[in-house]
């Protein structure tokens, strides 16, 4: 039997504040109300009908004192069982209307009965039947901002009678309409409540209304919208701004990471399968000179195959036109595995002949069939050499290929005592056999010399491959940074933008269990539409960027695998669970009391514990990423020393602004909105100024870097160089350059020995460059006046050197240390 006391209320007292500043707002109420009754709740502002309202409505609850709504008492309930028992048998009625903006009226009107469970149809005929009957038949599809006020209002009477409640909380139902539109509100009202047999409970300030009650008191879990509910308000909301940002962010986000890692899967997937072949061998021995044959034969001896390169610069002419080329020796097994791509087909250095790149043919304007010399050998040009398949990625190569036989190379002379050349010897057979011959000779080796394979690979091939996965993996880290800014303010703002519609849905019954699912839903929608856009967009990134990578790439890539996708995605859900959790957390936890009192914000995961738990996680992340690269995380944390610092700038900026008297309506306006919340504002600007910031900056280094390059660069900087002189040849080449009236700086005696041991101390572990090289090594009489001593004397003594400034700081060299050199197989110490 339904209870006859509706509303029952005893000792009801509700206060704000403790202690001295303790503020009373409600004490001592008594209260019965009687079903079918109306009461009206008048007083002054300030008096406490708006949160005596709220309170005995579940919204709110006081300080102490029991409050009883349809005979369950509220103070013993949690909010999940206030929102069912609201959904089953309570209605509101606001003064602000407080209608859903995206969906119509008819949606609007059936939303209470979605929320108790009732079928799509059931729910549509009582909502339709509702609004005919309140004359608004004509205007269901039509959304709150095509309505007027008065139309409005009636149909958030309709939504609150629909379900017959057995009470009604109306708020000032008339206080937003002119004197006739009120009037014609407050009959409909009445009208249904006599109708329905509804409980009305009302505050307003209209003493007319008010008077039309029955008493005036003075004041000194079940499914929520389907699934088509949650489709329509998803998709009307995807017209909000801020929504469209986070799904283009994180489409972005896709986008770049899914076509960055196939890019970078693939280059890796086809240095794993072509290793043999990218190094035209198994391993490699890389050396300054000449290794004993003795080594050879031992590898020989093993079962290995063994090819032997030689590379070195030197100028080649066409008649009179000089080209300085990349000349590469090799002999007759080269190349032990992969193709190298001729033309005319099936070309391989032999005797007597070259091969060309096509740009050497080009800049020295020659053709098949033509000679070239190359020293002081004459050779002919048997082809062009196309791809060899140990060249590497190598864009930059600053000289044309010249592909000769290993048997020419004394023929041509160029290569002297002193001359800066690298011979590589290729080996190759099974793991057994070279795992065996790599313990035999790896103690034998002088320290200008490594072996390696393709991971360990020094030379072009490697350096590149390494550089390049750097740079996709810094320009997916920039776009992340980017995405994660873009993301983070949109979807804060739009979560703020949210409080009021889900107090509203709390208000008309929709549990947490509920909104969970619309609110999941409509984040999943997001997602999943973010993936597919993200993708797509993704794989038309990668097959450009492929297009424009290709004449530096391998020729044939293996397809990448699905490893990808899944980082992609995994991107996309961790960053919407970083930047996302805590906005939704707060939607979901908003108060239903916001309906009354806008300022009622929920104090849930404050972020004094969230951000440092986000760092970690980040962090983390960060690091299975980008693993050691100190390049990646050196510009992170630039990022976010930039980040912090735009933040406090900003704090300083607001502090000003809010000394500042603007005469400028708009101005003061917008400052004030600035103002309300420093914290929103200074993380939307800490995330706008990095994102410009790094788009800034990729514009300007594009040209920045070569323009202070030139800029630090001497005036009297020689232009060109001139290498490679024996001895015998200097004086003849100092009369040419005098006939044509060049004046060289000076010439350079040069040999090339590497730096083995400081103070008797082995120099192996030190990372320095310098000592993982040959340097370069010379000697005169007279110091250069570019040259100026900045310790100890001038001219050296007998068994002394002298060294660059900056090269002995970073070796901690003093005056008075010893240095140990090796070269051309000769040690010497000074």
């Amino acid at each position: 039997m339904p209870a006859e006391n509706i509303v029952e209320v005893h000792h009801l007292k509700k206060s704000v504040g403790q202690g001295e500043h303790e503020l009373s707002i409600l004490t001592g109420v008594e209260l019965v109300v009687k079903r079918g009754e109306t009461i009206a709740l008048v007083g002054e502002s300030g008096s406490g009908k708006s949160t005596l309202l709220a309170i005995l409505a579940g919204l709110d609850d006081g300080s102490s004192g029991e409050v009883s709504l349809v005979g369950q008492p509220l103070h013993n309930m949690d909010e999940e069982a206030r929102a069912k028992l609201r959904a089953k048998h309570v209605g509101f009625v606001f003064q602000s209307f407080m209608l859903i903006p995206t969906l119509n009226a008819l949606e609007n009107v059936e939303l209470p009965a979605l929320l108790r469970g009732e079928s799509s149809a059931e729910s549509r005929n009582g909502a339709k039947a509702l609004l005919e009957q309140l004359g608004l038949g004509k205007r269901l599809d039509h959304l709150p901002t095509q309505l007027s006020g008065g139309e409005q209002q009636r149909v958030a009477l309709a939504r609150a009678f629909n379900g017959r409640p057995d009470v009604l909380f109306a708020d000032e139902p008339t206080g937003n309409l002119d004197r006739q539109t009120g009037d014609k509100i407050a009959d409909l009202l009445f009208s249904l409540n006599r109708e329905h047999g509804t409980t009305l409970i009302m505050v307003t300030h209209d003493l007319q209304l008010a008077a039309r009650c029955d008493r005036c008191l003075r004041l000194c879990e079940r499914a929520v919208a389907g699934g088509s509910m949650i489709a329509r308000w998803f998709w009307r909301e995807w017209r909000s701004p801020s929504l469209l940002i986070v799904w283009l962010a994180l489409s972005l986000a896709v986008a770049c990471v899914l076509a960055l890692g196939n890019i970078s899967d693939r280059m890796e997937k086809g240095l794993s399968q072509q290793s043999r072949e990218f190094m035209a061998g198994d391993r490699a021995l890389r050396s300054s000179r000449e290794v004993p044959q003795a080594w050879l034969e031992e590898a020989q001896k093993r079962g290995l195959k063994v090819g032997k390169q030689l590379t070195f610069a030197t100028m080649t002419f066409a008649g009179d036109t000089p080209q300085l080329a990349n000349v590469k020796a090799v002999d007759d097994i080269y190349p032990m595995y992969g193709d190298l791509q001729t033309n005319p087909p099936g070309l391989k250095p032999q005797a007597g002949s070259v091969l060309l790149a096509p740009r050497l043919m080009a800049l020295l304007n020659l053709k098949t069939g033509d000679t070239i010399d190359v020293g002081d050998a004459t050779l002919r040009i048997a082809g062009e050499v196309i791809q060899e398949p140990d060249s590497g990625f190598n864009p930059f190569q600053m000289a044309p290929r010249l592909m000769m036989n290993l048997a020419d190379v004394d023929k041509t002379g160029a290569v002297q005592p002193g001359s800066r050349v690298t011979w590589r010897y290729k080996f190759g057979g099974n793991e057994n056999q070279l795992d065996g011959y790599e313990k035999w000779l790896l103690p034998q080796l002088k320290p200008e010399q490594r072996w390696y394979g393709l991971e360990q690979d020094e030379g072009a091939l490697g350096r590149s491959m390494e550089r390049s996965q750097q740079f996709l993996l810094l320009s997916a880290l920039l776009t992340l940074l980017l995405a994660v800014a873009a993301v983070a303010v949109a979807m804060n703002h739009y979560c703020r933008s949210r409080y009021d519609l889900v107090a509203i849905l709390k208000t008309l019954g929709a549990g947490r269990a509920q909104l969970r699912k619309l609110i999941v839903g409509q984040w999943l929608m997001v997602l999943t539409l973010s993936a597919v856009t993200g993708g797509t967009i993704g794989l038309l990134f990668e097959n450009v960027l492929m297009v424009l990578l290709k004449p530096v790439l391998p020729a044939a890539l293996p397809p990448a695998s699905l490893w990808p996708w899944l980082w992609a995605l995994g991107t996309m859900t961790v960053i919407s669970l970083l930047v996302g959790l805590r906005p939704y957390r707060l939607l979901l936890a908003t108060q239903p009391l916001r309906v009354l009192r806008n300022d009622v914000v929920a104090n849930v995961w404050p972020l004094k514990f969230y951000l440092p738990i986000v760092s970690v996680v980040v962090v983390l992340l960060l690091a299975g990423l980008m693993g050691g690269s100190m390049l990646l995380w050196a510009v992170l944390a630039g990022a976010v020393v930039l980040a912090l610092l735009c933040g406090v700038l900003g704090w300083m900026q607001l502090n000003v602004l809010r000394r500042m008297t603007l005469k400028s309506l708009p101005l003061r306006l917008a400052v004030s909105r600035l103002l309300r919340q420093p914290w929103s504002t200074l993380s939307q600007l800490s995330a706008f100024s990095l994102s410009f910031m790094l788009l800034a900056l990729l514009l300007v280094l594009r040209g920045d870097l070569l323009d202070r390059w030139q800029q630090q660069l001497p005036p009297e900087s020689p232009n060109y160089f001139l290498i490679n002189i024996a001895t015998e040849q200097v004086a003849p080449l100092k009369a040419f350059l005098a006939e044509h009236h060049i004046v060289p700086e000076s010439f350079y005696p040069v040999v090339r020995a590497r730096l083995t041991a400081i103070n008797d101390k082995p120099t192996e572990g030190n990372e320095d460059e310098a000592l993982n090289r040959e340097l370069n090594l010379t000697w005169q009489n007279t110091r250069p006046d570019h040259n100026p001593i900045v310790a100890g004397n001038w001219p050296p003594k007998a068994d002394e050197v002298s060294m660059e400034e900056g090269l002995a700081k970073r070796l901690n060299v003093a005056l008075g240390d010893t240095v140990t050199f090796m070269g051309d197989t000769q040690e010497f110490r000074r």
